[in-house]
Parts: C-alpha cells; structure tokens; sequence
C-alpha cells in the first residue's frame, strides 16, 4: 500500500474531510466500497468516456446489489464506453474520511468510504450507445491524456495504470 496523493477539505464532499488516493493490490474492507472505476488502454491510449455534465472521465460508477467491484468496473466500462475488457487488475482505491458527525441524509458509509480503481487493457471496442448520461467515447494518447482534469489530479494513479497496462502487454507477447 502507498499514498499517492493526500488532499483536506475537498469541496463538494461535507467538511471536515480527508480524501487519500493510494496504489494497493489489496481491496479496501467491502462494506466501504460504493463504486469502481478504469483506467483502460489500448496500446498507450487511454480510453475515457464523454459525460453529459462532466466532460471527459474515466469510466466507472456505483456498485449495484450482489455485485463485485471487478464486475461493476467491467459492465460500467461497457455501458459508458462500449469497451470490452481484456486483462485487468486492481490498481488502488480511493478513501474519503470525513471528521466529523454523520451529516444528515449522507447516501454513503461513514466515516470512510472508498471507490476502487482498476487497471485494464481493450479486446475489443463496440459501439457507444449515446444516452442521458454519456455522449461518446474517446482515445487518449498519453501526452493528451496528461491534459484532462482526472489525470492532472491524479497523474500517480495514471502513471502506476500505465505501467501495468505495458507491463501486461508485454507477458501476453
């Protein structure tokens, strides 16, 4: 387990907070665990989903009953992006503390909570069905990847994905 990025009192989260972004191969406790998300590759290029409100993003989101994080980074990478996953493997987590009380009406475990991070590579792309959540699709390659908001923000985690991206690539030759 290693930290990669320590950030407090990140906005859009009740404060007082802690938000640790860390590179583990072990999953954080389950009961924690509220969504799963990729960074998926083909070749060097960095596949991210078009979000209606957020712009570009890697793809993932929220765990839904009788799911594993590994199973719900798969479906939601497919359903955001139309990608099919070939080989993958746990990148890290990240944990939000919050200090403090429970807030009223807070949806997530508290104190801490955690979304999980994976690392893949592509088979195979499918179409993107557009919806009221996604517009499209789009590959990055890594001086291009290295301008959006996720990946400045978190260059550690892209860097580490990257490296195992290769690293797999290179074992299936």
């Amino acid at each position: 387990m290693r930290i990669v990025c320590e950030q407090r009192d990140m906005p859009g989260l009740p404060l007082p907070n802690e938000v640790s972004m860390i590179v583990s191969d072990e999953l954080p406790e389950r009961q924690g665990v509220t969504g799963a998300f990729v960074l998926a590759f083909q070749g060097e290029a960095l596949l991210l989903t078009q979000l209606k409100r957020r712009g570009w993003d890697i793809p993932g989101g929220h765990i839904e009953p009788g799911e594993t994080p590994a199973e719900t980074m798969r479906r939601e990478c497919y359903e955001e992006t139309g990608a099919v996953l070939d080989a993958s493997g746990l990148l890290g987590y990240q944990r939000i503390r919050l200090h403090g009380t429970k807030p009223d009406g807070y949806p997530y475990p508290h104190p801490d909570s955690y979304l999980v991070f994976y690392w893949a590579t592509i088979a195979r792309l499918e179409e993107v069905q557009e919806n009221d959540e996604v517009q499209g699709r789009g590959l990055f390659a890594p001086r291009e990847a290295s301008d959006i908001p996720w990946i400045k923000a978190n260059t550690g985690m892209y860097e580490e994905a990257l490296a195992m991206a290769r690293k797999s690539v290179e074992a299936a030759r």
